[in-house]
């Protein structure tokens, strides 16, 4: 802030607070507060609203009488704007009986909306992380507003009507256990493995890398050593040159004889849809696939001390889905090559 201010004053009267309620309802959107609040927060600042108890016609009146100069913005004389229309046609003319009863329309709202945030607490498992098996049992209008708090918790902003949020409620309520529904730009809400997300779902290119012996290999996606013994990875030395790639479609391995899809196999072990777009596959010198990493969504990283990534560029998902993962130690972190960090602790604990 410009001038450091710890607090602001506005002067928002009751006849703001109730122009906004309509406009609210009117485009039926899924909002936190219905009509204005006395008191919030705006980029660390303290916002207080203490005339909201008083009309315009009020304040007008003590500002006469006690000979306060004010002004009137001409603009809002005009009946161009739809706050405008909405109060010269509609709060201008209402009368005192009208008044209250859209301000106990707008305190009953209120006061539903938060007993409806308290009911969907129980069926986040964190902030960013609804169990869909606790949200199927929540009342309708509680799945709507357990959606508008998961993306509001994502720190997006996406202005969601209650028809989306049915329309998306629906779709999650399908038989199909991994679902991605669009919402804005590259924004989506994912269901996958008994839980709902909202992720951002990036274009990533494949890559392809080839090494010709035994080597340690470091690249922006994963760093692999195969100068050690690899007979339990399944890579001999008359497999070089190796290929280390993308999923492609179509890919199978072969286990105990048995041919395997690569995509199967990726559901089976729960990758992430986004992790399996660049999760690397071991092709021998006959392009036949021989190797593919395990995924270990509770792999524990239990030795920070030495390890070194001064020459890592990308730590995209380095510790995604590590649950057991409870504290680490950062200090000897050097992260000043890196140039990609998205999901680096997403779901961690």
């Amino acid at each position: 802030m410009k001038f450091k201010c710890s607090g602001l004053f506005v002067a928002h009267h009751q006849d703001d607070l109730i122009e906004t309620y309509i406009m609210q309802k009117d485009r039926q959107m899924i909002i936190p507060y219905y009509g204005i609040l006395e008191e919030t927060i705006i980029k660390d600042m303290k916002v207080l609203r203490p005339l909201l108890g008083y009309t315009k016609k009020e304040l007008e009146l003590y500002c006469k009488n006690n000979d306060v100069p004010y002004s009137i913005d001409k603009t809002n004389l005009e009946n161009i704007h739809t706050r405008n229309k909405i109060r010269h046609n509609i709060i201008e003319k209402l009368t005192l009986d009208e008044r209250t009863k859209l301000l106990n329309d707008i305190k009953s709202l209120n006061e539903q909306r938060e007993k409806e945030t308290k009911n969907i607490k129980e069926c986040f498992d964190s902030l960013q992380n609804i169990n869909i098996e606790r949200f199927n049992t929540l009342s309708i209008n509680s799945k709507v507003f357990a959606l508008y708090e998961l993306i509001m918790n994502y720190g997006s902003f996406y202005s969601m009507s209650r028809k989306r949020a049915l329309e998306i409620i629906k779709i999650i309520e399908s038989r199909k256990p991994n679902i991605k529904v669009f919402l804005k730009d590259d924004l989506y809400i994912v269901k996958e493995y008994g839980s709902l997300k909202v992720k951002r779902y990036c274009l990533i290119q494949g890559y392809s890398y080839v090494i010709d012996k035994p080597m340690k290999l470091k690249t922006e996606y994963f760093e692999i050593d195969f100068t050690k013994n690899t007979d339990n990875r399944n890579v001999f030395i008359n497999d070089y040159p190796l290929t280390i790639r993308t999923y492609q479609p179509g890919d199978y391995i072969m286990i105990n004889n048995v041919k395997r899809k690569v995509r199967r196999l990726f559901i089976d072990w729960k990758i992430p849809e986004e992790i399996r777009k660049y999760w690397p596959i071991i092709e021998n010198s006959k392009k036949e696939i021989i190797y593919i990493p395990r995924y270990q969504k509770n792999f524990v990283f239990d030795d920070s001390s030495n390890f070194n990534n001064s020459n890592v560029h990308n730590t995209v998902a380095m510790f995604h889905n590590c649950t057991s993962l409870t504290t680490l130690d950062l200090s000897n972190f050097d992260t000043s090559n890196v140039t990609r960090m998205s999901w680096m602790f997403h779901n961690c604990n």
